[in-house]
């Protein structure tokens, strides 16, 4: 998750139950034979009662890229190429919406670990001149995401962007020296976020998935983007659909 205060930078991974609402969300498809290994592997594993599983989700989620939750003409296409570094402690938790983007977008990879220095495929795109490699960080000189729109380059971009808690994030940033020369960008300080389900920092406290919307929005405004953050916020209604009586109120309301 991205939090934007100023110069302060928080990534808070965003990982909310987006494996069981995906899992639930395609169970129909089963019983036309498809996905029967993903539902050997997760059939132990049923954090809630069947009957709160709405299949009508499934059509908030665009394309994944292997054809797995949606037919391959509903990808959202666009010209920037987003790369996600993952933190490994996120990696197999199950609340994670980096893994919306991951899926949604026809032109992005996901990458874990923590020092990405020497990982070759990284290396490979950013030293790939047909791209303009850019880092989602707000350092020193970091420019807004608004200069990307305005400026008259023919080259498409390519975005890095960091998935993990604020200290784990700053961590792969230190370590990871192959990052440090690429050009930096920030998003605008005063966004809102709406993770709901997860105690932010403060409220400007953005999740990777909206992070990525923003981002995508401000770069390629004729685009439309809004299915990232339609999954994102059913997904978020789903979890406190099912949450027990009370817990929700108790733990994420803000008192007043």
């Amino acid at each position: 998750m991205l939090s934007w205060c100023g110069r302060s930078f928080l990534l808070l991974s965003a990982t909310t139950g987006l494996n069981r609402w995906l899992v639930y969300s395609i169970q129909p498809l089963l019983k036309c034979g498809q996905l029967k290994q993903s539902a050997e592997k997760t059939k132990q594993r049923k954090p809630y009662d069947e009957r709160s599983v709405h299949v009508s989700l499934l059509s908030k989620m665009p394309q994944s890229k292997a054809g797995v939750y949606m037919s391959v003409d509903r990808a959202i296409h666009c010209d920037t190429q987003l790369i996600i570094l993952q933190h490994t402690s996120e990696e197999k938790r199950p609340l994670g919406t980096a893994r919306i983007l991951s899926l949604s977008l026809g032109n992005a990879f996901l990458f874990v670990g923590e020092d990405f220095s020497q990982h070759t495929e990284l290396n490979a795109l950013i030293d790939d001149k047909d791209y303009r490699t850019v880092v989602l960080y707000p350092g020193e000189g970091a420019l807004p995401a608004e200069a990307l729109a305005d400026d008259n380059e023919s080259k498409p971009l390519r975005v890095i962007l960091l998935d993990g808690t604020w200290k784990k994030a700053f961590k792969m940033w230190k370590l990871s020296s192959n990052l440090h020369s690429l050009p930096l960008v920030k998003l605008a300080d005063d966004l809102i976020g709406d993770y709901r389900i997860r105690k932010a920092p403060s409220s400007n406290a953005l999740s990777t998935v909206e992070a990525g919307f923003h981002l995508l929005e401000t770069i390629e405004p004729n685009i439309d983007f809004t299915p990232l953050v339609n999954t994102f916020n059913e997904m978020i209604s789903f979890q406190i659909k099912n949450m027990p009586e009370g817990v929700f109120e108790r733990n994420y309301c803000v008192q007043k």
